[in-house]
């Protein structure tokens, strides 16, 4: 008995030592063979990386080449230019004594640099030396033509050598008189480097070769809250208070003056439009004024935009940035002034070429109150459709002047 457990014995451990062996020898295999398969892949990856360090992309020769370009804004335009249109932001710092601001964008092989701000001064124009300049100047009255002309005067006696290629972006005059820069700056050629213009209002120079239109924007210079700035989005969806608005400096013997008094007698615009006057016109507006302005905005359906010393004025695309519907006095009487020089067959020629969704007017007595009654008889729906088309219009136009701007500096720079 003793014999047989013993044998039994015996037979469990040698099984047991068998198994032990077999698995060094597994694990021996394994690791002669991992220590092969790891040279060998080693060995492969050395070999290659050699030919992968030197390869190159190949280069397209037919490629855009990168132009670096400095935008400087001496005009408030120049907010709506860089941050609504060209999409820019930018940081500011006090430097040396005075704000200083400066942004930075890359599109489409431009490295664009924004810089604006009390402390740009002509003087800067040494302390940045800049090859590729845009200059975005206000020439709408004389004494800001005569400060732009300090630049312009500067950059054409010093002929600042690194300065190659020179565009302006302008806040023209209301009239179009903009004579002294064609004669002097485009005829006489004084700036050797000038490239194009872009300019506000419908000037009758307009060639779409050498210059160019610009739209007004928004009044920035009155701190009016583009939809940029605003955390909420804009209510398209809800009933809206007042059918329309008019909110507006009075001067007299103008056709504002005449839409107050319609005012007075028609009783659709008193009982659902929201009309807010005043006699004198005011630079900067207090927050109060302000938040009203833009609360009437968001609250009608309808904007009312009489013609100032140009049809043009911020009051449009103010309107349309919080998805109401323009309604603009177009009408040519104005250009009958001696010293009016825009183009009476293309006025608003910007917005007609995009088929903005306006409402255009020629007698506000004659013409608004059916415009009125029409459209209040539209459903909350009709209405809805008809901002939603307003707000993706001009997300196009913003991106056409975008793309038509940096066409002109790729052809020109």
């Amino acid at each position: 008995m003793k014999k047989i457990f013993l044998q039994m014995l015996i037979t469990q451990l040698w099984a047991l030592v068998s198994n032990a062996l077999e698995i060094i020898f597994l694990f021996y295999i394994s690791c002669h063979l991992y220590d092969r398969i790891r040279f060998g892949f080693d060995s492969f990856r050395q070999e290659n990386v050699e030919e992968f360090s030197n390869y190159q992309i190949p280069q397209d020769s037919n490629s855009t080449k990168n132009i670096s370009v400095e935008i400087w804004s001496k005009s408030a335009i120049g907010q709506y230019v860089w941050e609504n249109i060209l999409e820019g932001r930018s940081k500011s710092a006090i430097f040396p004594n005075d704000l200083y601001l400066e942004g930075t964008k890359y599109l489409n092989s431009l490295s664009l640099l924004f810089r604006s701000g009390p402390s740009l001064k002509i003087e800067s124009l040494e302390r940045f030396p800049v090859e590729n300049l845009i200059l975005i100047l206000n020439w709408r009255s004389s004494s800001k033509i005569e400060y732009s002309l300090k630049w312009l005067d500067v950059i054409d006696r010093d002929r600042l050598s690194t300065i190659k290629n020179i565009g302006i972006i302008a806040l023209g005059n209301e009239r179009c008189n903009n004579s002294w820069f064609l004669e002097n700056y485009i005829q006489k050629r004084r700036l050797k480097n000038f490239r194009f213009l872009f300019i506000v209002y419908d000037w009758i120079q307009i060639d779409n070769k050498k210059i160019y239109q610009w739209p007004l924007g928004l009044a920035t210079y009155r701190n009016f809250p583009s939809i940029l700035n605003v955390y909420s989005s804009i209510d398209l969806q809800s009933k809206r208070l007042f059918l329309c608005n008019f909110i507006a400096t009075i001067y007299p013997k103008s056709s504002r003056e005449e839409l107050r008094d319609l005012f007075r007698k028609n009783s659709l615009l008193k009982q659902k439009c929201l009309l807010r006057t005043r006699n004198e016109w005011q630079s900067i507006e207090s927050n109060q004024s302000i938040s009203l302005y833009v609360d009437a905005l968001q609250q009608s359906d309808l904007t009312l935009s009489p013609k100032g010393l140009n049809v043009e004025c911020y009051r449009i695309l103010e309107a349309v940035e919080y998805g109401s519907i323009p309604v603009i006095e177009d009408i040519v009487d104005g250009f009958r002034h001696q010293n009016h020089l825009c183009d009476p067959k293309n006025q608003l020629r910007l917005f007609k070429e995009t088929n903005a969704p306006f409402i255009y007017i020629r007698n506000w007595t004659e013409q608004l109150p059916k415009i009125l009654e029409d459209y209040d008889r539209k459903s909350l729906n009709e209405r809805i459709r008809l901002r939603i088309d307003l707000i993706k219009w001009y997300h196009r136009f913003k991106k056409l002047m975008k793309n038509r701007l940096i066409d002109v500096i790729r052809d020109h720079f």
